[in-house]
């Protein structure tokens, strides 16, 4: 869990006489360090989820303020606190207003309030928390990749605030990106934001990459809770930002000692979605590929090479469409009427397809035992 806003807030309202002007829903906001800035521009200098102070020196008659704070937002900062003195001695409405909308934090300190001593006791809460985050996030990969079992962690996941009798959902998450590398800086930004979503919509969790994989673990979760946290990722990644992502979500277990469970079933998902260009999968949502994905592959690679692979080979040799055909048959349920007004061909030319089907590969459409596997066959074909 990452330092959030609201407790620089707290720590900083009794020491430092911090006081919020606006954007109190931004407090979930997570710090990644703090940032004095004294230009105009924000560019280049602010990289994402920095807290910045400013005294306002280069705003003359508060001249500016507004479009700084849009580039700091724009920037992805985390907050904005104010040293209220000789250069800002109130702020404009116009900036609070715009700081609300956005659910921008912005704060202001006191003049009397040294920069030094302000961002010296925040920069110790960062690496505090940073080093907490860590060692939770060790022990999950242990618990992950390795044959450690989870008891041995129990105590110490306790006191960072995971209870190994709680609930716990494993997501994976990567990035779909134009060019062919995923670098670092992009690997870092999303799960930054992605941490930020989970700051004001969950706090129990943990995340870290391995092998360029954002992996999320939920503690103490249940199911609303879990479509509440995909809405917010669809909804960000969808509306916000032109990056792509694809996101498995695993199985939700009852408790700590089936992790590795619950992320396994994440991969599978992943996997899916990758295959199917599909922003988000849940497991509890694909219905028989469960079974699938559970099932032995070698002998599911049978089911289909026998039926639908056989008819994909004829297909490619002879240029015919048996597999299209078999589609459109169960799409209107065996209808011939339906299947000739779809195809524009007789319906003696549709019994006849069928006869050659049989013919080919063995299998009766017409009766239900193979109509089922041909079914079948074509659902394990899309997680082949």
């Amino acid at each position: 869990m990452e330092l959030e806003v609201e407790k620089v807030y707290k720590n900083s309202k009794k020491n430092y006489d911090m006081k919020l002007l606006a954007g109190k829903d931004g407090l979930k906001n997570h710090i990644s360090w703090v940032h004095i800035l004294e230009s105009v521009s924000v560019n280049g200098y602010v990289k994402g989820n920095e807290f910045v102070f400013t005294t306002g020196i280069i705003f003359e008659n508060k001249v500016g303020l507004l479009e700084f704070v849009k580039g700091l937002y724009n920037s992805h900062a985390s907050g904005l606190a104010i040293n209220i003195g000789p250069y800002i001695k109130e702020i404009p409405k116009d900036v609070i207003d715009y700081c609300n909308k956005q659910h921008f934090p912005l704060f202001t300190i006191p003049w009397n309030i040294y920069l030094v001593d302000i961002t010296k006791d925040i920069c110790s809460l960062i690496v505090k928390d940073k080093q907490l985050d860590f060692n939770a996030s060790t022990i999950f990969k242990e618990i992950l990749f390795s044959s450690v079992k989870s008891e041995k962690y129990r105590k110490e996941l306790k006191e960072f605030g995971y209870d190994a009798d709680s609930s716990y959902c494993t997501l994976s998450m990567t990035i779909v990106s134009g060019t062919p590398q995923i670098t670092f800086n992009q690997s870092k930004f999303v799960k930054n934001n992605v941490i930020q979503i989970l700051n004001r919509a969950y706090a129990n969790h943990s995340v870290f990459v391995k092998n360029k994989t954002i992996i999320i673990i939920l503690c103490d979760v249940n199911k609303q809770q879990l479509s509440e946290i995909i809405n917010e990722i669809k909804k960000f990644f969808s509306t916000t930002y032109t990056l792509s992502i694809r996101v498995g979500v695993g199985k939700i277990i009852p408790q700590l000692n089936n992790l590795v469970e619950s992320y396994e079933s994440s991969r599978e998902t992943l996997l899916l979605a990758t295959k199917w260009k599909k922003q988000i999968i849940n497991y509890e949502d694909i219905g028989i590929y469960k079974i699938l994905l559970d099932g032995k592959k070698s002998e599911l690679i049978n089911i289909y090479q026998e039926s639908i692979g056989a008819l994909e080979n004829i297909d490619e040799i002879n240029k015919t469409d048996y597999v299209e055909f078999v589609k459109i048959y169960i799409k209107y349920n065996g209808s011939i009427r339906k299947l000739s007004d779809e195809l524009y061909v007789h319906r003696n030319t549709i019994n006849y397809k069928l006869k050659q089907i049989k013919k080919l590969i063995g299998y009766d459409l017409s009766k239900m035992e193979d109509l089922f596997k041909i079914m079948l066959a074509l659902k394990i074909e899309r997680i082949l």
